[in-house]
Parts: structure tokens; sequence; C-alpha cells
């Protein structure tokens, strides 16, 4: 009933970008909410920047590629920078998890590309701030400390060894006040005797 034809050159191809969404962030699984306690301060989606305590380096993302042209076709790439060395490919879930993180400043970031080969990419930034007793400043006041308990027991023990000689010499003086004495008395006695 006749023929079709087309010029490949003539083609256009989808160079529109997929759209990435962050939609969940969870701590240890559980899902945080924004809030004034929380560490995020506006809806996942519209984060940023995210800063944790040191006990908060449990962590995981939800995250989504938008491109309805051909989604089975969508590639989820992310990574977490200072940890991951390469690009990750995500699972059916779209979920990154992270664990035993330790303190420092990292950017999450997802990678997603359309069915034909057009990537996008977001990132979050993350922090981890270290605990209190890790500061320069504790490790040099435990220093100091530590110095000067040192300092005081050897102290309290050339006191504890001075007065230790001082009682010795003392008794050794009695000591010898008393065989002087001694002697003075039999000395005295022999007299008497011979007397």
């Amino acid at each position: 009933t006749g023929y079709y034809a087309f010029f490949p050159g003539q083609l256009k191809s989808n160079t529109i970008r997929p759209q990435i969404v962050i939609s969940n962030f969870s701590l240890a699984d559980r899902p945080v909410k924004p809030g004034k306690d929380s560490p995020l301060r506006l809806p996942m989606a519209q984060t940023t920047a995210i800063s944790l305590h040191h006990n908060q380096n449990v962590f995981s993302f939800d995250f989504a590629g938008i491109h309805y042209s051909s989604p089975e076709d969508n590639q989820h790439l992310y990574m977490l920078e200072n940890i991951d060395n390469n690009w990750r490919k995500a699972g059916p879930d779209k979920k990154a998890y992270y664990y035993n993180v330790p303190p420092g400043k990292y950017i999450f970031r997802v990678k997603v590309s359309n069915s034909y080969g057009v990537w996008t990419e977001k990132a979050v930034t993350i922090s981890i701030s270290p605990p209190w007793w890790s500061h320069w400043w504790v490790k040099v006041a435990a220093l100091v400390c530590a110095s000067g308990i040192f300092y005081a027991l050897i102290r309290w023990r050339l006191h504890q060894k001075f007065r230790l000689q001082l009682e010795r010499s003392e008794k050794e003086k009695q000591l010898a006040n008393l065989q002087h004495k001694t002697a003075e008395l039999q000395m005295q006695a022999l007299r008497a005797q011979m007397n």
C-alpha cells in the first residue's frame, strides 16, 4: 500500500534535560521533616545545604529523575564526594544510603540522563560537625590538665620522699642521742661500781 522514507539527519533528538527531585532525607531510616529543631529548614526539594551533628552520621536520600519520554531508559547515578570515589548506579528504589560518615564537609550529587543521553545534575552540601571533645582547645586543655596532674604527683612524691628523709634523720639523731645517753649512763654505772 505504499512505503515510508525518512532522513536520519533530520530527526531531532529530545534535548530537554530531565528534572531531578530529591524527595526525602532520612536519619537512621527515619524521615526528617523540616522544622525549627530539624536539620532541614526547608522541604527537601528546596534544600541545598544540611548541617548535622557528629552522631547523625547515618543517613539516606530518596531521589528521582523525571523525564517522560521513555522513563524506563532514564539513568540515575549518585555519589557523596570525599566518600565515594566513583559514581554509583542507583537501584530501582532510587535511594542512596550512607553509614558512619566521619565529620567533615561533603557534597551529595545526583546525575540523571534521559533516554537520549542528555544529562543533568543536582547537589546538596552536607556538613557534619565534629564532637566537642575533638576540638583543638579540648585537646590542649586535656594536655594542660594531664601535665598539671603529672607535675602535682611528682611534687607530692618528692615531698613525701623529703619528709621520709627528715623523719629518718630525726630518728637517727634520736637513736644517736639515746646511744650517747646509754653510753654515759653505762659510764656512770661503771664509775659508781668502781667507787
